[in-house]
């Protein structure tokens, strides 16, 4: 059986770099990230009341590969689930989010000199 390439791809969560996945939470979600200080590659996303330190603020830690600049549709998932949003809002949102041009391409696009 072979990999169909076609509009059932457009449906999963594409690996992303952290930046944008960053800037979508923020500006869809409310959800917000820092990097996680003496870790190198951790990032940590916090909902409301954005305090990492409060006992009701929802805040997950995750590691970040290809030097800490990628987040696996794996801990892209992870980070969802824990804030309550489904993947298909999370789709959706992608979707109408030119992060770094068309919405099928996420790799991060250079500027000339």
């Amino acid at each position: 059986m072979s990999r169909s390439s076609g509009p059932q791809q457009r449906h999963k969560i594409p690996e992303m770099d952290v930046w944008q996945f960053a800037q979508l939470m923020k500006e869809r979600f409310q959800i917000l990230h820092e990097p996680l200080g003496g870790k190198a590659y951790w990032y940590r996303f916090t909902g409301s009341p954005y305090n990492a330190f409060c006992t009701e603020c929802r805040s997950l830690s995750v590691m970040a590969h290809n030097r800490g600049s990628r987040l696996s549709p794996l801990v892209i998932k992870q980070v969802l689930a824990k804030f309550g949003v489904s993947e298909k809002e999370f789709l959706e949102a992608l979707e109408g989010k030119p992060l770094s041009g068309p919405s099928d391409q996420i790799e991060t696009t250079r500027k000339p000199n």
